[in-house]
């Protein structure tokens, strides 16, 4: 006769499976929960009408200038926003000025500061697409694209046949905007002899901004519709599809 030892129910450490084993790991991105929920919808542009989806709107980069002029139009909370952002910045530049010229400071000379701030924002035209293609790398887009319109001054940052939706453009609309401006309001602060030159680069590089809040109005306006978008970096457009109820 074979005795056995009663040893109870098994219980298994998290983490482990029934043989107390870890799981293989496959890789670190994976086992951050917060940071998956960013990833992409992980569908292709070719399922979209299989999931349900009807194409919106077909935008040919060349047209952006004015579709994004017609949505700053629209009163919402992100041209609202924006508009604050471009008061708060000019306001900051004027209220530099006046004081410069209260205290008996050179007008042209400070002048020239604002000229020197202005040209040096065109610089931070490449950064500003950079941070778009690690915003869009950081939502799951495989591929990234920079192209640009020279005649028009377009600058695009894409992601070739990337779904995105509203949360995961957000992202990527507003992530040059917030750490570009949040970069330059530190040197703002750090370093008080070119407060005047530093702000007239916040101002500039804020207007350029424009793009991407007129983009975000046009979500914004079909919030109830499950916009997404995607982009045809061969052809130059940008696709964007609705879920009808």
């Amino acid at each position: 006769m074979t005795i056995r030892r009663h040893t109870g129910p098994q219980i298994t450490r998290p983490g482990r499976d029934q043989q107390g084993e870890r799981p293989a790991r496959s890789g670190w991105f994976e086992h951050l929960r917060w940071l998956t929920y960013l990833r992409g919808m992980k569908i292709h542009p070719s399922q979209l009408e299989a999931a349900g989806y009807v194409q919106k709107e077909a935008l040919v980069h060349e047209e952006l200038v004015a579709f994004i002029r017609v949505h700053l139009q629209v009163g919402n909370r992100w041209t609202r926003g924006y508009t604050l952002a471009n008061l708060l910045a000019f306001g900051l530049v004027a209220g530099l000025i006046f004081v410069i010229v209260a205290e008996g400071g050179d007008i042209l000379d400070e002048v020239s500061r604002i000229g020197l701030g202005f040209a040096l924002a065109f610089l931070l035209v490449v950064p500003h697409e950079w941070i778009h293609g690690l915003a869009y790398r950081w939502v799951g887009a495989p591929n990234i694209r920079y192209t640009a319109i020279w005649k028009k001054f377009i600058f695009t940052a894409q992601a070739p046949d990337f779904v995105a939706n509203a949360r995961e453009f957000r992202i990527v609309a507003l992530a040059p905007f917030v750490l570009i401006s949040t970069a330059l309001l530190i040197l703002f602060l750090l370093i008080p002899d070119h407060r005047l030159m530093i702000s007239s680069m916040l101002l500039t590089h804020t207007a350029f901004c424009s793009g991407d809040i007129g983009l975000l109005s046009y979500f914004h306006q079909h919030r109830q519709e499950a916009l997404v978008t995607y982009d045809d970096a061969d052809g130059l457009r940008s696709y964007f599809y609705v879920k009808p109820d």
